[in-house]
């Protein structure tokens, strides 16, 4: 389920563990779960299949995290009082690096 966390937080996110976990690494910030790297080494074939899948589907260039194109959406889009969000200003939270990371490479595209 840390998986799922992850995937739910950011494509980016659930694509950085899933290769994590096939390269046999432990979580490398605070911000992962404790106790992740024991199970790692009781990965089955079946399950490190199903990891390459994972990376694979979010690593294809249509797919399109629609988290990223509302946050798009809300700052530049959306008006209230007559200006967007951006325009207002607004501090985006995010409880992993990797979708902060995926985030800002995103709006600067």
């Amino acid at each position: 389920s840390m998986l799922l966390q992850r995937i739910c937080s950011s494509f980016a996110s659930g694509r950085a563990t899933a290769e994590r976990m096939l390269r046999n690494e432990g979580m490398a910030s605070q911000d992962d779960l404790d106790g992740v790297s024991p199970e790692l080494d009781e990965v089955t074939p079946e399950e490190i299949q199903h990891l390459r899948a994972i990376v694979s589907e979010l690593s294809r260039p249509e797919a399109n995290d629609p988290k990223l194109n509302a946050v798009r959406y809300f700052l530049q889009e959306h008006r209230t009082e007559g200006r967007t969000w951006l325009e207002h200003g607004c501090i985006i939270f995010s409880q992993y690096y990797d979708s902060a990371y995926a985030l800002a490479e995103f709006l600067l595209t």
